[in-house]
């Protein structure tokens, strides 16, 4: 009998036939098991820590400007290294900066491809309907470039307010930032923790000839990262053969004196993605 037995009497009442007592408490069994899975899951992705058994570099690089590609692809990929760009779609194919098919060949070779927001906005003056739009705008960008969609994404200019934070993290699982750490706090990342991902710090390298002190700096940074086996994440923004006058910049021989002692030092590298993936 499929829908159990009726027992006869004025009404009409429903008795399950023991097969289907057990099929309804293997579901129940069943349906705790998954919850208990999930909840395990939960569980280890909080609770996830990423450690380095040796000092670990990203470099990063913001907007997605043309010599990303014409003068740090090549020199990188030369020494086996694979960086993250993020990009603003609003600025892609413009002059000045990647087009669609040169960050196709760069993501082919491994370059990792992460967003600030689609255009180059300060944060502090978005509204949530605005800051949104802007994410959902990237997000089309990197699905037309058969690229996968961003875990993260850059604030340009400056500080993030809380509100901002909050917004982007429910669509990104990493917010880079790229302003100072405070003075009595390290640079380098001895383990990332999901809670890290919140707030990336990261070291500036637009270093020109004005920034001697700064490139002094840098150095001190990296030595005290390498003793701690940490992370740095570098930032920086438009490559150029001299001094970069009029935007924010690296003069490229202070760019590769680095990342040369990166190597040196016996760094490893790796990319934001890379890092955010083995953290979900």
């Amino acid at each position: 009998m499929e829908l159990g037995e009726f027992i006869p009497g004025k009404g009409r009442s429903f008795k399950m036939t023991k097969t289907q007592k057990n099929t309804l408490i293997l579901g129940a069994l069943l349906a705790l098991f998954l919850l208990a899975i999930w909840q395990g899951k939960a569980y280890l992705k909080r609770y996830r820590v990423l450690t380095f058994d040796r000092p670990t570099a990203i470099l990063t690089m913001d907007y997605g400007s043309s010599t990303d590609y014409s003068s740090n692809f090549p020199y990188l990929k030369e020494r086996g290294i694979a960086a993250t760009s993020f990009i603003s779609g609003s600025l892609l194919d413009s002059k000045g900066y990647l087009t669609s098919a040169q960050i196709q060949e760069m993501a082919k070779q491994g370059w990792d491809f992460q967003c600030n927001l689609y255009e180059l906005k300060n944060l502090e003056k978005l509204n949530e309907k605005e800051l949104k739009e802007q994410l959902k705008k990237n997000n089309a960008v990197f699905k037309k470039l058969g690229l996968p969609k961003p875990l993260a994404t850059a604030a340009p200019f400056g500080k993030v307010p809380r509100a901002s934070e909050k917004i982007v993290l429910k669509e990104r699982s990493a917010l880079r930032l790229g302003w100072r750490k405070p003075a009595n706090q390290s640079y380098a990342y001895r383990a990332i923790r999901q809670k890290d991902l919140k707030g990336l710090y990261a070291v500036n390298l637009d270093l020109t000839d004005r920034s001697k002190d700064r490139m002094k700096h840098v150095r001190e940074v990296i030595d005290a990262a390498k003793n701690r086996k940490g992370l740095l994440i570098f930032y920086f923004h438009r490559t150029t053969k001299e001094n970069p006058v009029k935007f924010q910049g690296v003069r490229e021989q202070y760019l590769r004196e680095i990342v040369d002692y990166l190597i040196q030092s016996g760094y490893n590298f790796t990319t934001i993605r890379a890092m955010t993936q083995y953290m979900q």
